[in-house]
């Protein structure tokens, strides 16, 4: 990312854009309430969990309520500063780390969850397949083309076309277990156009 896209997203951050989105996504509570359920898991303080593009913590803080232990990277300093100040008086433990995404080096085979919400990062996909564990799952939300009138980017370089996000996650070797593409209600009560996917890295072969 370049520098004027750093300045782009402190100047949103500062400026108290997102503010009013408090909790976490719901697409991401379900999933943490389904997997749990499923798994008869209560405790999961031995797992770990990657925040791609955190911004200002919402769902990297719910990750680290849900008991996994979080990094959180993202390009802005303004969007970080806000998540650390919240994390401090939710007396959560959250890494957070400042980075450009283009060139950012993850971690190989130490992820059990990585989440990627509305940021579009075509290369980067390898990295985050090569960062999870297998059996470690990928949860993406990311705007989708849309000729409706939605919330959102309007360039369709922040957009996916219809399925090119399942495409590219199973290119990079994912197994894609669910998926939805269409409208959705966003958190501030305007539609939005999202493509949403759950995948799972597959178990090494023995």
């Amino acid at each position: 990312m370049s520098k004027e896209d750093r300045n782009k997203w402190d100047a949103r951050y500062a400026s108290g854009s997102y503010g009013g989105r408090l909790d976490a996504s719901a697409y991401l509570q379900d999933w943490l309430a389904q997997s749990k359920l499923a798994s008869g898991d209560t405790n999961r303080g031995s797992m770990r969990a990657l925040d791609v593009a955190c911004g200002a913590g919402r769902n990297a803080m719910h990750l680290a309520q849900a008991g996994y232990s979080v990094d959180a990277v993202d390009i802005s300093v303004q969007g970080l500063n806000k998540a650390k100040d919240k994390c401090q008086i939710l007396r959560l433990d959250v890494q957070w780390i400042e980075a450009d995404l283009d060139n950012y080096a993850f971690a190989q085979a130490c992820y059990d969850l990585i989440i990627l919400f509305r940021y579009k990062n075509v290369a980067m996909m390898r990295r985050l397949s090569a960062a999870l564990k297998p059996g470690g799952h990928l949860l993406c939300e990311q705007h989708l083309q849309s000729r409706d009138e939605v919330t959102g980017p309007r360039s369709t370089k922040f957009r996916w076309a219809a399925g090119e996000l399942t495409g590219l996650v199973e290119a990079n070797g994912l197994v894609v277990e669910s998926s939805f593409e269409g409208l959705v209600e966003d958190p501030d009560h305007k539609p939005a156009a999202l493509a949403r996917l759950i995948a799972c890295k597959p178990e090494v072969s023995v």
